[in-house]
């Protein structure tokens, strides 16, 4: 083998190796800094305030709308969607998987504290969310994510009165779950599509409707149009507001064409525990 051979060969191997190197740095500093961002979102000083008293909403039998964010999606609190929500003057829901809190992607806790002081309602959603292909099969686990998540929201100084539960539960600890409920929350919500009726018959069997990409408008037309006839509560649940290619998620511009439907049919909306203390 000639020397030019050789010493192209040894060039390709030191390309080789900077590569190597370079991804393994590239590698290492993203792990790093998710881990730093993650600590210092978690361990940040919290903002100290305390918890905003919900007004009682002055009804005029009229359909009600709840908007309610599933997760504490980063895009949910994103400056356009707050600013849209801000220019309708109307407030949300927002369901915490406290687990999930300050993870990439997902809000961290002084931006649950800014949205509560704006008047959004933190709502419980279990502590860490298992879904598909896990099923919740132990009544104990069911037990955990229900308290635990709501004596971690009360610590970081954000409202807990209502409960969601993360996706799959067995059927035979559904009314475990139910009656367990009862005993530190205010309600409960299901995945189940209907719409309540106003005053609330059973707060611990709220319905609602996951509003996704695979929505149509006629479908939207549909549900406002029955809210109104039958002048009950529509819960209507959101989870990512972006344009990923999740199952759940929704446009921004669909997001927005939604509102202002909702603006249009005159429905007045409302937050969980304002619907709930209509008597």
């Amino acid at each position: 083998m000639t020397r030019n051979k050789l010493s192209k060969i040894k060039i390709l191997q030191l390309i080789l190796s900077l590569l190597i190197a370079l991804l393994i740095i590239i590698l290492f500093k993203t792990y790093f800094f998710s881990i730093f961002n993650k600590n210092i979102c978690e361990f940040q000083p919290f903002i100290t305030t305390t918890i905003p008293k919900i007004k009682n909403f002055p009804w005029k039998q009229t359909a009600l709308i709840t908007l309610w964010f599933d997760d504490a999606y980063a895009s949910q609190g994103s400056h356009e969607v707050l600013q849209l929500m801000d220019e309708y003057q109307i407030v949300g829901a927002i369901s915490v998987p406290t687990t999930f809190i300050c993870k990439p992607g997902y809000l961290s806790w002084n931006q649950l504290i800014r949205l509560q002081q704006k008047g959004w309602e933190v709502v419980s959603h279990g502590t860490n969310h298992y879904c598909k292909p896990y099923r919740y099969n132990d009544i104990t686990v069911v037990i955990s994510e229900i308290k635990g998540s709501q004596d971690t929201l009360v610590k970081k100084g954000l409202r807990a009165d209502h409960f969601v539960m993360p996706c799959d539960l067995k059927p035979v600890l559904v009314p475990l779950a139910w009656e367990y409920s009862k005993k530190v929350y205010k309600s409960y919500r299901r995945a189940a599509e209907q719409i309540n009726p106003i005053p609330v018959s059973d707060a611990y069997n709220l319905y609602s409707f996951a509003i996704t990409n695979q929505t149509t408008d006629l479908e939207i037309k549909n549900l406002l149009e029955s809210a109104s006839l039958q002048k009950g509560w529509l819960i209507l649940v959101f989870h990512r507001i972006d344009h990923s290619k999740d199952d759940d998620a929704i446009t921004f511009e669909k997001f927005a064409k939604l509102l202002k439907n909702i603006n249009d049919a005159n429905i007045p909306i409302a937050l969980p525990s304002q619907v709930l203390n209509i008597r």
